[in-house]
Formats: structure tokens, sequence, C-alpha cells
């Protein structure tokens, strides 16, 4: 007889953050999931740009100005984005909230921005005006308009936060996500026909595209990025929310990237690269982050896969993730 599985919610980061949690006991269940919850609004207030008192919100405002020092998880948050700008030519890039703001995608879906406005976010974007120093843990800008902005990778820090406070709380079987976008799972779901793991269903961005299908995860994360969760048309165009912050432009190569790995941190940040970058994007995942599984679907309807992109053709009760959200 399989074990019951409890499931848990909680609004954070915009979103709807869940918990399935296979556990004997509903008690042991429910107090195990709020922990975890917990940890996501924690992350949630120190890493939101909507709220003014949150460590992000500080540094921006005071990093232009001199060092400001960091909580050291926030230390290593930033250098492992920074790592990973680099190591995506810039593809991924936290500051480029200047731009993003630009186009009208922070408070509302879009519009066409002012050229001149675009041009002068775009000298106040990039962390190539990010100095970070390990020495001290701190963080300042040499440009006045720099900002950063970890909506593109801090639901998936939250999973992951969420995940380790699950382990050290002696959790065992669980799947979590944060808006279906970003999933992580650990072990199996009793009730997977399909074997060992947890069922997460893709969902095509529109009707005419090909079926992604679904994975099973098991020890893994999972985040699917795509332009049209926020996005708006000026003569018969569309323009999404995801930009390329080497030209400031929406891109448009793709229609959905996914990506598998251990950490949903980097599954987060990499989907949003992966996107931008466009089929030529997936060498650079396969020598830079070994490990890593990936879907393309390119802007013809091509869907591609790496070689061991864990799919499955059983459908049944499952997570389905919804493209493009972002906190």
């Amino acid at each position: 007889m399989s074990l019951p599985v409890w499931r848990f919610a909680r609004r954070a980061m915009g979103t709807r953050f869940e918990i399935a949690l296979v556990e004997p006991d509903g008690l042991r269940a429910e107090s195990l999931a709020e922990a975890a919850l917990d940890e996501v609004e924690r992350i949630e207030a120190q890493l939101s740009v909507y709220r003014y008192t949150s460590e992000i919100c500080g540094l921006n405002h005071l990093a232009h100005a001199g060092p400001v020092q960091l909580e050291p998880s926030l230390f290593n948050l930033l250098d492992c984005c920074r790592m990973i700008s680099v190591a995506t030519d810039g593809a991924f890039d936290p500051c480029v909230g200047p731009m993003i703001r630009a186009w009208g995608f922070v408070e509302g879906r879009g519009a066409l921005p002012d050229p001149e406005r675009l041009c002068q976010a775009a000298e106040s974007s990039g962390f190539r005006h990010v100095v970070l120093d390990g020495a001290s843990r701190t963080i300042r800008f040499d440009h006045s308009g720099c900002e950063v902005n970890l909506g593109a990778v801090g639901k998936g820090h939250a999973v992951d936060r969420a995940m380790v406070v699950l382990e050290d709380d002696g959790a065992g079987d669980y799947l979590i996500h944060g808006g279906t976008s970003t999933v992580g799972a650990r072990g199996s779901d009793p009730g997977n026909s399909a074997g060992a793991g947890w069922r997460v269903s893709l969902r095509a961005p529109t009707a005419e595209d090909p079926d992604p299908g679904c994975v099973i995860l098991s020890d893994s994360c999972l985040s699917v990025s795509a332009p049209h969760g926020r996005s708006f048309e000026v003569g018969g165009r569309r323009y999404g929310h995801v930009i390329d912050p080497r030209t400031g432009q929406p891109q448009t190569s793709g229609r959905l990237a996914a990506v598998v790995h251990p950490s949903a941190m980097l599954t987060d940040a990499l989907s949003t690269a992966l996107l931008v970058l466009g089929i030529e994007g997936t060498a650079m995942l396969e020598r830079e982050f070994p490990g890593c599984e990936w879907l393309y679907l390119d802007s013809d309807g091509t869907l591609n896969r790496s070689a061991g992109w864990p799919s499955t053709s059983v459908r049944g009760p499952e997570t389905e993730t919804s493209s493009g959200e972002r906190a």
C-alpha cells in the first residue's frame, strides 16, 4: 500500500508555491511544508525589488556611493550570477533592470520604449558595472544607474533553499514548484505508473506548437522560460519580456527553453540564457555546465532535446509547467 501524498501551498514572489510530500503522518507533513514555505518567504523578503526593506533594495540604493556589505548567502548568490553571466557571454545578466523598465515590463505588460531612454538604460545596465569583493563580502556599482534584479533566479534560489530545509528536516520524497515554471523533486511519486521520479508536464506555448511532452524528475530540478508569459503586440509584431542583455531588445529566436539540473537556481538562469542564445547556446550549456539537460523550441516550431533529456510518453496526474512567469 502506497503512502499518501500531502499538498500544501502559499502565495509568495507574486505566484503560488506548492509542495507535495510523501509522508505517513499528515501533521509531520504539514510541519515540514510550513518550514520550507517560511524559507521561501524569507528569500522573498531579502530579494524582492518591490519591498523597500529588502536587502536588494538596500544595495541598489547605496552601492553606487560605495561598497555595501552583504549577508553571506546573498553574496554567494550574486557571485554565482556573475559566474553564469560570464559563462553565457552575457546572455544571462541580473543587472538589466533599467532596460526591462524602459520596455515597460516592470509594472505592466510592456510598451515600445523611447529610443533615448532605452539608450540611457543600456548604458547603465549590465553586470560589468558590478564590483564584488570576496574578501570583504561587499558589492559596489561603478555606474549610478546600475541595479540588481534577481527575478530571473529568485524562484529557483527559493526552491533550492526550501529543498535544503526539507532535507535538513528529514523529508523523504517530495516535489516543490514556484509558479510551476521552476520545479524541484526528490525521490518518487508513489502514484507514478511510469516508474521512479515525479512526472511533470510541459505546456506548449500555442496550440500550433509541438507537444513538449512530460519529463521525469528525481533528485533534480527543472525550469522553463518563454517570452509569451508577458508580451505585447504592435504592428503585427509581438514583443516578449525576455530581454537580450547584449542588445537591449526582446529576444526573438525561440518560443520555449527548458533546462534540467540538480540546482533550481542554475536551471532558472540557464533556461533564460538558452532562450536568448537560441539553439547555438546548447553547445555552451554542454561545455560549461556538465550534467545539464535541455529542451528548446525554435521560432519556426522545431523541437530539439539533449540526448539525456528525461522525457516520458506516459501521461497522467502531474504537475504542469507554465512557462515565462517570473517574480
